[in-house]
């Protein structure tokens, strides 16, 4: 299979590797070339058999604690749905502490795949696209408080 044309992209959007081309990425990730990049799509559990996403889960609380309707349609963004519906009212500062506030007052569960990341010592440095503290945990619990 090595040497093999890449394949289009799965529904999920990401594309097959060969062995070859996991062996070149296990290379650059021991020599430290690589740079993992963390986006909201990671921050998923099961819970009752179903996927749960953090942000829509943050989204269905916010609402509640606002007493604004939650979006009827479920999808993984919903936070940003409440938080829009929410800057017509409040002022940015009192959004961005009810926002701060939802995500730090639950107790979120850390995905495993954060806590599998976080344990890769290779990587020194991460960047990370999502406004919740759930990697700092991860790292935290992987790495100790350092």
């Amino acid at each position: 299979m090595a040497g093999a044309p890449v394949p289009s992209p799965g529904v999920s959007g990401s594309f097959p590797m060969t062995d070859r081309e996991w062996d070149k990425l296990t290379n650059l990730v021991l020599e430290r070339c690589v740079v993992p990049v963390i986006g909201p799509e990671l921050l998923t559990w099961q819970e009752d058999g179903k996927e749960q996403s953090l942000y829509s889960a943050c989204g269905r609380k916010l609402a509640e604690q606002a007493g604004v309707p939650f979006p009827s349609e479920r999808h993984h963004h919903a936070l940003y749905d409440v938080a829009n519906l929410l800057s017509l009212k409040l002022n940015s500062g009192d959004l961005a502490f009810d926002i701060d506030d939802v995500m730090r007052r639950n107790p979120w569960p850390v995905p495993d795949v954060l806590r599998k990341l976080a344990e890769i010592s290779s990587f020194s440095l991460y960047v990370t696209t999502t406004i919740d503290h759930l990697f700092e945990k991860a790292l935290q619990d992987a790495r100790g408080q350092g």
